[in-house]
């Protein structure tokens, strides 16, 4: 609730900087170069951390890390290609229909780094899910509410320094996305500690065949078995 709340807000500032910044025109632009973007990236966005969570919980219920880990893979896997393809549909689509939308010239490379860091938020939401998974709902705020503050810190240095930049603004926005992505999948990677996915993947890299399990799960001897069976269907 809090960091629904806190969003808003820092979505709300944001676009007042940015508004100030560029002036009515720029700033219409603006609008236009980002809701283009995110619109063609979200019919790729297949919502995969939502099935991390639904099916990953019952793996984890059942005591079977191994297939947590093969949903994992796949999850990032076909986030990464769904990704990939979005960013090449809006690369493509900007760069046909380049004055059809956009007044200002010299933008599309931009346009195009904006959409790379924005694809991170397919990652992002894995990890944010890997986090709902184990009950981090705490520290999914906190971490939410810190990026969200960080991206807004990053939009007012910009507007006061680059005043009516549009290049520098997309530039700007691209490294608050970067920066939040660390951030999101720095969490999901440190907070955890390698306790729970950490031992997981030793049991898939593990070469003696049995190892001792000593997590959360409550396993005395695993034999890895990450194969392509693994990989729910």
């Amino acid at each position: 609730m809090l960091s629904n709340l806190n969003a808003g807000l820092c979505d709300f500032l944001r676009a007042i900087f940015i508004a100030r910044g560029l002036g009515v025109e720029l700033f219409g632009q603006m609008l236009i170069i980002l809701a283009l973007s995110r619109a063609i990236m979200e019919l790729f966005n297949l919502n995969v951390g939502t099935a991390l969570t639904k099916f990953g919980a019952g793996y984890k219920v059942a005591g079977d890390p191994a297939r947590v880990v093969a949903l994992l893979r796949l999850c990032f896997l076909v986030s990464i290609l769904a990704s990939a393809v979005g960013v090449l549909m809006v690369a493509g689509v900007t760069y046909v229909a380049y004055d059809v939308f956009i007044d200002t010239q010299g933008l599309w490379l931009f346009i195009v780094i904006y959409t790379v860091s924005l694809s991170l938020e397919f990652i992002d939401h894995i990890s944010l899910s890997l986090l709902r998974l184990s009950y981090k709902f705490k520290i999914n705020s906190i971490i939410k509410i810190i990026s969200d503050w960080v991206f807004l810190a990053v939009i007012i240095l910009i507007s006061f320094f680059y005043r009516e930049r549009i290049d520098v603004v997309m530039v700007g926005m691209a490294v608050a996305l970067v920066l939040r992505s660390i951030l999101f999948n720095g969490a999901a990677f440190f907070v955890e500690e390698r306790v729970e996915m950490g031992l997981a993947w030793e049991i898939c890299i593990d070469q003696k065949g049995l190892v001792i399990h000593q997590g959360v799960y409550d396993i005395e001897l695993i034999e890895p078995n990450c194969t392509n069976d693994d990989i729910p269907r």
